[in-house]
């Protein structure tokens, strides 16, 4: 037990020279002169290691921001589309609905050229075309709203880049002034 002590902290010896006088001394694997000096070295290690996790941290913040972004721009792009699938076939039914109305009414006799039934078909037709709009609308709004969202998660990224290089570069810059006062 008592090699390991003085292998790690050191044995004392003593030192001589012809000037001076006999001054004790010790040396191991933690330091010279009853000091550590492999601590300094080891909250070094351990400040840098921190600071470049921050870095790191950023780095994967903003690629999964960016991500989250592309997201976005696709569910944009999906959006669109089904409004105009939608709009497509609500079409498709007010003209079968017209289509409709004449042939009932034409089949019982009913005159289309004016009176009721056309202001019944008008309003129908008017219903159709207030849907269609109402859903391109907002299919349009909708596609907005995520093109929006990834613009907010590009500049989120942005910012989470950003706030990671300013940490870990500030924790890198502490460490690297504290080891050169010897605060450790």
């Amino acid at each position: 037990m008592e090699a390991l002590a003085a292998l790690a902290f050191g044995s004392a010896a003593t030192t001589a020279t012809a000037t001076a006088a006999a001054a004790p001394a010790t040396m191991g694997l933690f330091g010279a002169g009853s000091s550590f000096a492999l601590m300094p070295t080891l909250a070094t290690v351990g400040t840098t290691m921190t600071g470049l996790g921050l870095i790191s941290q950023g780095m994967g913040q903003s690629e999964l921001a960016s991500a989250n972004a592309e997201i976005a721009r696709r569910e944009a792009g999906m959006k669109q589309e089904a409004a105009k699938e939608d709009t497509l076939k609500i079409s498709r039914e007010a003209r079968q609905m017209a289509g409709t109305q004449a042939a009932l009414y034409g089949s019982s006799g009913v005159s289309l050229a004016s009176g009721s039934p056309l202001e019944v078909m008008a309003q129908s037709a008017a219903e159709y075309e207030r849907a269609i709009h109402m859903r391109g609308y907002s299919g349009d709004v909708g596609a907005a709203n995520s093109l929006y969202q990834a613009e907010m998660y590009e500049y989120g990224g942005k910012q989470k880049m950003m706030s990671g290089l300013i940490s870990g570069g500030g924790t890198l810059l502490t460490g690297y002034g504290r080891s050169l006062l010897g605060k450790y």
